[in-house]
């Protein structure tokens, strides 16, 4: 109420509720700095005089621009993540659980087995047919690795086709726990064969 004043209205006055200059001369030191800061808490204050209608149009303006592209950023963006495919549910690891859906791979000659590849599928959710050829590959490319030899074996590899055939004309095996199917073939003058075998869960699904 007194900010004319500095709030000393007994010591200085005001009578026209003007600050003039003979005003501003009797006030002390102090009273000074206390009514620059009120001049400038007063300069950052709108007056009725200061609205241009032009200039907060455009202030309007440019706000329902801004607001409109960050909206339809954050809608494109939604939208995106609305077709992105589903993070995939089979972990290729070998953490079997109970709940587990499991293929094997292997290739045998007598008792020994020179190359095994497992595939796990977890969350009830069986072993594809695009998994098993996955994993047939890395069966072929384990083989190779140990015996380089096999890559030029074409016994070897009309094994590999043949089984690949196999896996594209079944649809879900039910005999757990024991060999489904097997493909001999011919290397270095003995007999091998490649088991495909089930060891958890009804496999081999579209």
């Amino acid at each position: 109420m007194y900010n004319y004043a500095g709030n000393n209205p007994i010591t200085y006055t005001d009578p026209d509720g003007r600050v003039d200059a003979y005003s501003l001369y009797n006030f002390s030191s102090e009273a000074l700095k206390f009514e620059g800061a009120t001049f400038a808490t007063d300069l950052s204050i709108v007056e009725p005089s200061d609205i241009v209608p032009h200039k907060w149009a455009g202030y309007i303006v440019t706000g329902l621009v801004l607001g409109a592209i960050a909206g339809g950023s954050y809608l494109y963006i939604k939208y995106q993540e609305s077709k992105a495919p589903a993070a995939c549910t089979q972990p290729q690891n070998n953490e079997q659980t109970k709940e587990s859906n499991v293929i094997r791979f292997q290739i045998q000659t007598g008792k020994e087995t020179p190359a095994s590849v497992v595939r796990i599928s977890n969350d009830k959710i069986d072993v594809t047919k695009k998994d098993a050829y996955g994993t047939l590959m890395e069966l072929y490319t384990s083989a190779v690795e140990q015996q380089p030899g096999m890559a030029r074996c074409k016994d070897f590899t009309a094994a590999i086709v043949r089984m690949s055939e196999y896996v594209k004309k079944t649809q879900g095996e039910y005999k757990q726990g024991v060999n489904v199917w097997r493909e001999p073939f011919e290397y270095q003058d003995k007999d091998y064969r490649i088991d495909l075998e089930n060891l958890h869960g009804i496999n081999l699904v579209e």
